[in-house]
């Protein structure tokens, strides 16, 4: 059987309670969540790359190539909060290509040129497209 649009109410106790909800969710848990699982994370893990490749998103890249300059693709198909981050540690030209959506507003592709700067992209709406968030340069 299944429910649409429940409302659940009450409390779940004990240590081997377990409540199994799928879907979206809006409200608050009491407690320190430590045995709440399938959350999403924030963890990315980060992915040293040196030839050309397509992001993906909520992973990290890491540039380090030693030869010629890379090209970072974005995703075709980016949906609203999408995030990529990105830290170029070598000193070669970094094309960042936009893949058919926005950069800050713009239809170009971003090149970039400074050596250890990272940051994070944020994808907003069409309008604007990926955002940078957080520059860093040293």
């Amino acid at each position: 059987m299944r429910i649409d649009d429940a409302i659940l109410s009450g409390s779940v106790l004990g240590s081997s309670a377990e409540v199994s909800l799928s879907g979206s969710f809006s409200g608050s848990f009491a407690g320190d969540g430590s045995r709440l699982t399938n959350l999403p994370s924030s963890n990315y893990n980060p992915t040293l790359q040196s030839t050309n490749f397509t992001a993906l998103s909520g992973r990290a890249y890491i540039i380090t190539s030693s030869g010629t300059p890379v090209t970072m693709s974005l995703p075709t198909t980016p949906q609203n909060g999408d995030s990529i981050k990105f830290a170029n540690m070598d000193g070669r030209q970094t094309l960042i290509a936009r893949n058919g959506s926005k950069i800050m507003s713009d239809a170009e592709d971003m090149t970039l040129d400074v050596v250890s700067t990272s940051f994070e992209l944020i994808y907003e709406s069409t309008s604007i497209g990926w955002t940078i968030i957080g520059t860093r340069s040293t």
